[in-house]
């Protein structure tokens, strides 16, 4: 045969090849994303959308994982079949029983012989294992080869080899939706993270509220997904923020106190996204001593300011995001309005703790009630300026045609306490809900619009945004994806939440708190039904269990009346502390401004005291 002959042969030979690896990427890729749909039963709860997400998907990462293992098979083969030609059918079934053999290998079963009870037994049985096996090897060997011919002999047929090869174009053209989560090809939905301090459900619109205050959430709330009953793992600033942008508990990060810093070794929301070629950009109203508190990491451009108010948060990012043109974004925004001091829009009306902190939020002051109605009126204003801002975001948004192609998550880091269990306009101290339940929710054109009833926690934002985007899972998160709740929420129980106390800012007017340093934590955990919060104090602890279907003000403490739920839930309690340890905590005493500022000296003559 001619030499040009020869080669015309085996470049035919490569063409039917790579047709063939086209062909098997689809068929497996097909395979692939209709199995995961099917397994996790998308359509059946009316996630459409999604199910063409997670099926474009898989089909993407399957077809592109065959194309790279295929192709430089395809390209040996046709070296092969140039220069040993008469021998390539054995070498191709040489090289399958190979490949199944290491296989074999690497599953165990090349070192597991039949048995024996003599050492010369078994070895004699390992020898014929081997032999088995390599005897099977080459027989599949021989049978992959003969089901190629077969499958050859489909791709010669000119129009069918011409769709293989415009479906392997599409498909490679396609899979960028793959390897978008790479640095290099950056492709995917934006990921704006909203965050608001001191926000209570109960005073947003789709949460009950009578007021208006919150149109703009509400809107997100009703084309999102609702997440009624979510709870903080702590009601301190940088606790709670620090678990939204990690998965993780801030116990087991370190951040123990108002003032601790997250460390550098942690993987933040921002540092994950950076990686897959996102830019970053944050935009923050921190309160000190908050600062960055290591925030910071993860972000290309960082903009935050000392009551750095809610429209300034806003045009900074809509600054910066009129910027982002090629690549998808990620923005963090933080707001701190509703912090006290209430304030009105306009400046003009505030509401301060005054000059004796203490005795204002443990109750030992009384107040008129209309200072009180007033004080809830300038609260609502705040939360009012933010929704507004809220709503600025989401028009320019949706002006520039970036809504329909981004994530939205928005979570509030802390409650606030209105005088429950005579504790006033603040949070902190306590684990009652007041102080640490607050909204969550999320928004995405692929996701349903849903309400979930079940308990979920802020921690769970960061594994949950992971799902949403496909990207592999982190080690080390301890929140759990929602996604499953999403999707088949009859199906999933409440998440058991564990939280704790920030430290005592007035311990010398909290009666409550018998140990100040941070060590003296409240802790607490949450079920569905119940809740336990264990208060240390000197050797002892105290014990507060309450039935929250039935007293959700948490007004009639059961711990004595229910012993077995109360020591059901101290084990559970405690066997979390035992698997969640604390690094040792090197904060040392509480900076000065908790005592110059925070505690400011009483008068020795008071106002009007509660009993």
């Amino acid at each position: 045969m001619l030499r040009s002959q020869k080669g015309k042969e085996s470049f035919d030979t490569l063409k039917r090849g790579v047709s063939l690896v086209a062909l098997l990427g689809l068929l497996f890729g097909v395979l692939s994303g209709a199995s995961v749909v099917s397994t996790n039963l998308y359509r059946s709860h009316g996630l459409d959308n999604l199910a063409i997400a997670v099926f474009a998907h898989a089909l993407n990462a399957t077809f592109l994982k065959i194309i790279l293992v295929g192709l430089p098979i395809a390209l040996l083969l046709y070296f092969l079949h140039r220069v040993v030609r008469r021998s390539f059918r054995a070498l191709t079934a040489i090289l399958s029983a190979a490949a199944l053999l290491v296989l074999i290998s690497r599953y165990g079963l090349w070192s597991n012989g039949l048995g024996g009870e003599t050492e010369t037994g078994r070895l004699v049985s390992l020898i014929m294992t081997r032999f088995i096996l390599v005897l099977i090897s080459f027989g599949i060997g021989r049978l992959v080869y003969d089901g190629f011919t077969l499958l050859h002999s489909l791709v010669r047929i000119v129009p069918f080899r011409a769709i293989i090869v415009t479906l392997f174009l599409l498909g490679a053209a396609n899979s960028a939706d793959y390897i978008n989560h790479t640095k290099n090809f950056p492709r995917g939905p934006n990921v704006i993270l909203i965050t608001i301090d001191a926000i209570r459900p109960d005073h947003l619109g789709t949460y009950g509220y009578s007021r208006p205050v919150t149109p703009n959430i509400d809107r997100l709330a009703r084309e999102g997904i609702l997440f009624s009953h979510s709870y903080t793992v702590s009601p301190r600033e940088t606790q709670a923020i620090s678990s939204i942008l990690t998965g993780r508990y801030p116990r087991a990060m370190g951040v123990q106190a108002l003032w601790d810093q997250l460390g550098a070794e942690e993987v933040t929301m921002a540092e994950l996204l950076r990686d897959r070629g996102y830019g970053t950009g944050a935009f923050a109203s921190l309160l000190p001593p908050v600062g960055d508190s290591g925030f910071r990491q993860g972000f290309d451009h960082w903009e935050t300011a000392n009551r750095f108010q809610a429209d300034r948060v806003t045009g900074a990012a809509i600054d910066w995001i009129s910027e982002r043109n090629k690549r998808p974004f990620h923005a963090w925004l933080h707001y701190s309005d509703p912090s006290m001091p209430y304030r009105s829009a306009t400046g003009s009306a505030e509401f301060d703790y005054g000059p004796t902190r203490g005795c204002l939020v443990f109750g030992h002051t009384m107040l008129d009630s209309a200072v009180v109605d007033r004080a809830l009126q300038l609260y609502d204003e705040e939360i009012r300026f933010v929704d507004r801002q809220i709503g600025r975001l989401i028009s320019f948004l949706e002006e520039t045609d970036r809504l329909h192609n981004s994530l939205i998550l928005l979570a509030g880091t802390t409650g606030e306490s209105f005088g429950d269990h005579d504790y006033r306009f603040d949070h902190g101290e306590y684990l009652y809900d007041s102080g640490i339940q607050v909204p969550f929710i999320l928004s995405a054109a692929n996701l349903p619009k849903r309400i979930i009833e079940s308990q979920v926690r802020t921690i769970d934002l960061f594994p949950t945004m992971i799902d949403v985007l496909h990207f592999d899972p982190l080690q080390d998160l301890q929140g759990k994806s929602l996604l499953g709740v999403i999707e088949r929420p009859e199906t999933h129980d409440d998440r058991v939440l564990y939280a704790e106390s920030g430290e005592s800012l007035t311990p010398r007017f909290n009666s409550g708190r018998p140990v100040a340093t941070v060590h003296g934590k409240l802790r607490a955990i949450r079920t569905g039904e119940w809740k336990l919060i264990v208060t240390p104090g000197g050797g002892d602890r105290t014990f507060e269990l309450y039935n929250m279907l039935e007293d959700p003000a948490e007004s009639l403490n059961v711990w004595q009346e229910e012993s077995g739920v109360s020591q059901e839930l101290q084990n559970r309690l405690d066997s979390w502390l035992k698997e969640t340890p604390a690094p040792p905590w090197n904060g040392g005493p509480p900076p000065d401004w908790v005592l110059d500022n925070r505690l400011p000296v009483i008068p020795e003559a008071l106002p009007e005291t509660s009993p």
